[in-house]
């Protein structure tokens, strides 16, 4: 239980009830949560109450429940002259976030960003992990709007656990039940534990893709989103490490508060990366450096009447250079190929390992327009320095990014 996972306070989780007929279940969830050494908020939706008493959940947690945006005696200026929001409070002092029962109505809300009530706005808000526990009839559960949002959570990073199959409320028999209460307060532990795994933990994640300047207007550079990077970053956050990005000046920018730094060309990277990269106990390099450069950057704009020969010359290798700078750091390395199958992938993968001294290569092929460069979507083959190969399934690149940070650290 979370007691031995090192947290030096009390973890902080908000049970978010919705108006599910499985609410009724949430009152030996918080009953549990608070045998386990957690404390415990709850937050409810509209209608919960006509599925589960409000004075049950409040005597189960300690703690008035919330539900209201607006109190009846709500004063702006009492706000204005406090600063205190009770539904940024609550999310920025949560370690977790549980919605349970999630109903297809909720889900919808979140996978939107809709913020109309005290517990969409909460999460909304919220910068910890969010684990979604739906439950609805099964045919609902088989929806196809349904199930693209559920796609569309995982994308964004929440976490889902279930439905459980069998015998509905509404009669049916299928898939649509609520998880077993005793699993959502194991995985409620288990996440709670995994967001201290990196505390302590200095990490540097770089992505997002170089430009190289032909003159003043053009360039050269690649397809790099540097979504993937984002992702990494925003999972290592979530595991407590003290993250900092070095990101494409064009790059997404991560979703947390992380210390940032930016980059252009190459040698900016390089720069930055021989400066900083002793500080790091980690190194993710996700960044898409350009392979080559243009020998002559001309002043002002080429005329495009004219013709042009360019000369390129072999761009830096900074992965090389990283272990050099800083011996001790645990360096993962990405290397995008082209139309490799596979065992192509990992071949790559044990020549890259062997160039950087890296613990890690993570592969991908960015010849498909579902994974790699500027899509939503990534599928790995991981290379480790025990000589292991594994794969990661294609995926949503928050799921993809949490695989990954779990299999080498």
């Amino acid at each position: 239980m979370v007691q031995s996972s090192g947290m030096k306070k009390q973890p902080r989780v908000i049970v978010g009830v919705t108006s599910g007929i499985a609410a009724f279940k949430t009152v030996e969830l918080v009953r549990r949560l608070k045998r386990a050494g957690m404390a415990v908020r709850v937050i409810v939706s509209p209608y919960t109450f006509k599925m589960v008493a409000g004075e049950d959940l409040a005597k189960a947690s300690g703690h008035k429940v919330y539900g209201k945006l607006f109190e009846a005696n709500f004063d702006y200026k009492k706000v204005l002259k406090t600063r205190v929001v009770d539904h940024i409070k609550l999310a920025d002092e949560a370690d977790l976030i549980v919605v349970v029962p999630a109903t297809a109505n909720t889900m919808a809300k979140l996978a939107y960003g809709l913020a109309d009530n005290f517990l969409t706005t909460t999460v909304l808000a919220a910068t910890c992990p969010v684990l979604v526990c739906p439950s609805m009839n099964v045919n609902m559960w088989q929806h196809p709007a349904v199930k693209n949002n559920v796609k569309r959570l995982k994308d964004l990073g929440y976490l889902i656990l279930g439905p459980a199959e069998g015998r509905l409320a509404c009669g049916w028999q299928g898939k649509g039940r609520l998880e077993n209460i005793v699993a959502v307060v194991k995985e409620v532990d288990r996440l709670l534990n995994a967001s201290q795994r990196l505390k302590g933990k200095k990490v540097l994640v770089t992505y997002g893709a170089t430009r190289e300047p032909i003159d003043r207007v053009r360039a050269i550079t690649n397809p790099s989103s540097g979504k993937m990077g984002a992702a990494v970053a925003e999972t290592l956050y979530r595991r407590g490490a003290e993250v900092s990005v070095f990101r494409a000046e064009n790059a997404v920018e991560p979703r947390y508060r992380m210390k940032q730094a930016t980059f252009v060309e190459a040698r900016d990277l390089d720069r930055l990366i021989s400066r900083e990269i002793t500080k790091f106990d980690i190194c993710f390099q996700v960044a898409a450096v350009g392979d080559f450069m243009p020998k002559t950057t001309y002043p002002g704009k080429l005329d495009s009447a004219k013709p042009l020969k360019l000369t390129l010359t072999p761009g830096q290798k900074i992965v090389t250079k990283i272990k050099r700078l800083a011996p001790k750091i645990k360096l993962i390395a990405f290397k995008a190929e082209y139309g490799l199958n596979p065992r192509e992938m990992a071949a790559v993968g044990k020549v890259k390992l062997k160039q950087t001294r890296a613990y890690a290569v993570a592969v991908n092929d960015v010849s498909r327009p579902d994974r790699g460069f500027g899509t939503e979507t990534n599928e790995l083959v991981v290379v480790l320095k025990s000589g292991k190969i594994k794969k990661i399934p294609l995926a949503g690149k928050n799921e993809v990014a949490e695989k990954l940070v779990d299999m080498v650290l």
